[in-house]
């Protein structure tokens, strides 16, 4: 629990990160798009400026999710993963029914967090073929007991 004192949602990644310029961060993700960025060095100075929020996610990326919606019916987020290779960047696996995909987040050096969908392609061929298996499913309804 961080920000203002209520509950946001799980804690999805906690780990140390560094900006492309090398500052180190505390990088605290509650929820898909709630990403605190914690200045450590900061936090005892001016407590104003230890911690910012932000994340700014790419066009592609909003469509794509936005066109997996009607499948929002059930929705997993996995742990986040840091990149061993690249001290800014961490992904998050997620499915949405049985289509699997993989966020990219990655810190900037003005402390916001840029959003993409991995293969985003591949996303967006596997929820349209979950959608067109979804619409020609039969529709089941409740026996009544006489």
């Amino acid at each position: 629990m961080i920000g203002n004192g209520s509950a946001t949602g799980p804690t999805i990644f906690l780990h140390e990160r560094f900006t492309p310029s090398g500052g180190r961060r505390l990088v605290v993700m509650e929820n898909l798009s709630q990403v605190y960025i914690i200045e450590l060095s900061e936090a005892f100075h001016d407590v104003r400026r230890w911690m910012r929020n932000g994340t700014r996610m790419d066009q592609s990326t909003i469509n794509a999710l936005a066109d997996a919606r009607p499948l929002l019916d059930l929705f997993q987020i996995d742990a986040g993963q840091s990149d061993p290779a690249d001290p800014s960047r961490f992904t998050v696996p997620f499915k949405i029914r049985e289509v699997t995909g993989v966020l990219e987040y990655r810190l900037t050096d003005d402390d916001l967090v840029t959003v993409r969908l991995l293969n985003i392609n591949e996303f967006s061929a596997r929820v349209s073929a979950a959608k067109a298996r979804a619409a020609t499913r039969p529709v089941t309804r409740p026996q009544s007991n006489p």
